[in-house]
């Protein structure tokens, strides 16, 4: 493997062969890891880390990601359409108690769509903050009541535990926020068709690329974007 000129060689692969399992079901996964089945293993939910860093025949690593994740909204049906809206569930959902009861506290709370780690990520930037009455304010503003509002978040399987939280937090202010799982091949398109109110999802960002980043979620003129263009 290739690499650049200041990284010292690495050697000959020490594997003959790598074999990649398809196994859609989280218990699946980690048990075949603890059975010696599988050697490495993904998406592991964070209450199942425990229990891995338990066993004495499994080692957990854990290294900052680089993967943000959002719920993303439809901004051209309402109540979206009103930035308003947006901007208040926003401040409707407490992500840092997210952050510590979903994810066990392996993660961090972001300003924007990029991770810190993004070269071009602006420092200067907070986060919205946990704030329900200026979520109420806002709502008001823009001519709603949270009872006014009610909508589905669509989520595969491995979103499942964020969306419902964040569809919790929401119904403690008032709107109706439900969850529907889907596998990930109904979503897309019908997210890519507009369809959809909302979605937990999430965007890789190995690249530090901002621009590939931007454009495959975030703008609306770029044609197989989540805005449908």
């Amino acid at each position: 493997y290739g690499g650049a000129d200041d990284l010292a060689p690495v050697g000959p692969a020490f594997l003959d062969r790598v074999i990649f399992k398809v196994m859609p079901e989280t218990s699946t996964r980690v048990a075949a890891l603890q059975a010696g089945e599988a050697q490495i293993v993904q998406l592991v939910p964070s209450d199942m880390i425990e229990m891995l860093e338990a066993d004495p025949n499994v080692v957990v690593k854990t290294c900052p990601g680089t993967r943000p994740h959002w719920m993303e909204m439809n901004p051209y049906k309402p109540p979206f359409d009103d930035v308003r809206v947006r901007r208040a569930l926003n401040y409707a959902v407490n992500v840092e108690l997210i952050v510590e009861k979903v994810l066990g506290g392996r993660g961090i709370v972001l300003p924007g769509a990029l991770s810190p780690f993004n070269n071009f990520a602006d420092p200067t930037l907070k986060p919205y903050g946990y704030d329900p009455e200026k979520a109420k304010a806002l709502l008001a503003e823009a001519g709603y009541k949270p009872e006014d509002i009610s909508f589905v978040i669509d989520a595969a399987e491995a979103n499942k535990e964020r969306a419902e939280a964040v569809a919790g937090q929401l119904q403690e202010l008032g709107i109706n926020a439900t969850v529907r799982l889907w596998d990930w091949g109904v979503v897309k398109p019908m997210l890519l068709n507009g369809e959809r109110m909302a979605c937990v999802g999430s965007w890789g960002d190995s690249a530090f690329d901002p621009v590939g980043h931007f454009e495959a979620k975030w703008h609306t003129y770029v044609e197989g974007t989540a805005a449908g263009r």
